[in-house]
């Protein structure tokens, strides 16, 4: 399995476009139990944990929407 841990908001849309038909996975334990118990086959997967800007996202049949804060520049 192909395992893609973007930190940037454009590292995921880049991620996905990498890893075609790549599931995103935020925090969801119940997908990790489905493919340690052989219930799903993931070829790929796009890790969204080292996103810092990432406040949220939802998801629809067709579609997985991202809300993210602006990074804040330091220098």
């Amino acid at each position: 399995m192909l395992i893609a841990r973007p930190t940037t908001p454009a590292g995921i849309s880049d991620a996905r476009d990498e890893l075609s038909g790549a599931h995103l996975l935020a925090g969801n334990t119940d997908f990790i139990v489905e493919v340690d118990f052989g219930r799903r086959y993931p070829t790929s997967v796009v890790c969204l944990r080292r996103v810092g800007e990432l406040q949220g996202y939802s998801i629809t049949d067709d579609d997985v929407a991202l809300s993210a804060e602006p990074a804040v520049s330091t220098g």
